[in-house]
């Protein structure tokens, strides 16, 4: 009733309404000039069906000035050169942590949250401890590769990418949680498939209407499955979490030149240092720790395996390079008595390190890097008059685009090839040049190397990736000759390289595709 008589009075009042409707009116054009404005850049033309031809097209046609592109969401494509006055703006202006919860619908699908204890541990511990891990990534590798591939008497056809997932997710987990778990086969499928299915949530979500979300994102299956990894993990982790609690507390800092002729205890492992980095008063439980395993699974294991993919597809296609790097690891290998890899050794195997870097320049894992938020409230301005507004994102183009698009971007030294071609020893033809030794290596983040990031939030994880990358390629090479065809030939002819499949801004090495092992001969 007293509702009724309010909006009669409403309705017969003249003078009422139209001050009310003046000051909805107001709020809206106070709503709307507090609006960020809109990147004012030309918008690139899209292809659908040719994401990376339209966007090469889009870096010719613009050259260094920024861009618009994409679809759903739009991208500022800024050139390299750019973002070298951005690289260290903090959160509360750039921010790639708020980039990521965005992109991956973080508020639904739980990913981007609660990485604190994650990400200290990748900074301080795992890159701390890198012999400790090299001398685990060792002893778990050779198990992998002897379980995943073994004997090879004759060519053998193998779909590497299957195997290297599962190589990869065994020594991973070694150092993600130790064994038994590392190797419960429910395990090794949990932190696999995590992947898969929460990248099936996070298009699903974007599939719906954001004033939809909060009603019908519960009722979608694959945030169901999703969701029902955390309880799945936490489980398995229950058994063993006051044994990591009390561990984390006795673990003892060790100097990283300390030798270890011994494998380390599994306590070494990403779950027992995260326990550590718990805000006060915060106790870690399964499911947290659950959450910081996942999201460790999800930015290593399938980046990884794609990567590796990529290198063992070019090393099949360029077997003479095989017996190059093979030499290479004898000579520095003897170096140590014990013939294990240390972390001292890997900067000088100076060839492997430029094939990845090369094969990685060649076959980017997407067409854009240094993706950001700008996070500013009053936006950014540029020092070449350029304006990137409130709440837009950023990038720069991938390695895929090269010199011939981009005459900034890693200028070939004479007489190296263009930089349209693979070659494998680019990076360590560069080092050879004074004051270039300890610059071009994988690791390396410059406003032209953009794998890793660059900046503040350059991943901390890349020297980590880097030794466990090398590790497998080490084993492999060590035991087996490579190539494309059923004789072990290299590309050329009716052999090729396998493709490589652009999906969006995603760049994916051909998952199904064979190539040849066989047993080296001694």
């Amino acid at each position: 009733m007293l509702y009724s008589s309010a909006f009669e009075t409403f309705a017969a009042t003249p003078s009422i309404q139209a001050t009310v409707t003046l000051l909805l009116l107001g709020l809206a054009v106070q709503w709307y000039f507090s609006l960020p404005p809109a990147p004012k850049f030309p918008k690139a033309d899209l292809d659908e069906k040719d994401w990376h031809g339209s966007l090469m097209k889009a870096k010719s046609k613009f050259q260094n000035k920024p861009f618009m592109f994409g679809s759903r969401r739009e991208l500022i494509i800024l050139p390299n050169y750019l973002f070298d006055e951005l690289k260290d703006l903090h959160d509360a202006q750039l921010s790639f942590r708020k980039q990521v919860y965005k992109t991956l619908n973080g508020k639904y699908t739980g990913l981007g949250k609660n990485v604190t204890p994650l990400a200290e541990s990748v900074k301080n511990e795992l890159t701390m401890n890198i012999n400790t891990t090299l001398v685990i990534l060792q002893d778990e590798i050779r198990y992998a590769v002897e379980e995943g591939i073994g004997n090879c008497p004759d060519w053998t056809s193998v779909k590497i990418f299957e195997k290297l997932l599962r190589i990869v997710a065994l020594a991973s987990g070694r150092i993600f949680v130790g064994r038994p778990l590392s190797r419960d086969e429910e395990w090794i499928k949990l932190t696999v498939n995590y992947t898969v299915d929460c990248s099936n949530a996070v298009k699903d979500v974007g599939k719906i209407k954001p004033w939809l979300r909060p009603i019908l994102v519960p009722l979608t299956p694959s945030i169901r499955t999703a969701m029902q990894y955390r309880q799945k993990v936490a489980q398995k982790l229950k058994p063993q979490l006051k044994e990591m609690i009390e561990a984390s507390k006795n673990i003892q800092k060790e100097d990283d030149d300390d030798r270890h002729d011994f494998v380390p205890s599994d306590q070494h492992s990403m779950a027992t240092w995260s326990i550590g980095h718990y805000p006060p008063g915060e106790n870690p439980t399964a499911e947290t720790v659950a959450d910081t395993i996942l999201a460790g699974s999800f930015a290593a294991i399938h980046t990884t395996t794609m990567t590796l993919t990529n290198i063992l597809y070019d090393l099949a296609a360029h077997p003479e390079c095989q017996k190059v790097l093979r030499e290479e690891i004898q000579r520095i290998s003897a170096e140590e008595p014990s013939g294990k890899l240390r972390k001292k050794m890997m900067p000088k195997l100076r060839k492997l390190d430029s094939f990845i870097k090369e094969s990685q320049r060649i076959h980017p894992l997407g067409g854009a890097m240094l993706m950001r938020l700008v996070t500013a409230p009053k936006g950014i301005k540029l020092s070449s008059g350029d304006y990137l507004p409130h709440n837009s994102v950023i990038a720069v183009a991938s390695a895929r685009q090269t010199s011939a698009l981009d005459p900034k971007y890693l200028s070939p030294m004479p007489p190296q090839p263009s930089l349209d071609e693979f070659h494998p020893w680019r990076f360590s033809d560069l080092r050879s040049h004074p004051g270039e030794e300890n610059k071009h290596q994988f690791v390396t983040t410059t406003t032209e190397s953009t794998v890793f990031g660059h900046g503040i939030w350059a991943c901390p994880g890349r020297f980590f990736a880097s030794n466990e990358i090398k590790a497998i390629l080490i084993q492999l090479l060590k035991r087996y000759d490579i190539g494309v065809g059923p004789a072990g030939q290299g590309a050329g002819g009716e052999f090729k390289r396998p493709s490589t499949y652009s999906v969006e801004m995603g760049y994916y090495p051909d998952p199904t595709a064979s190539i040849y092992f066989r047993d080296i001969k001694v």
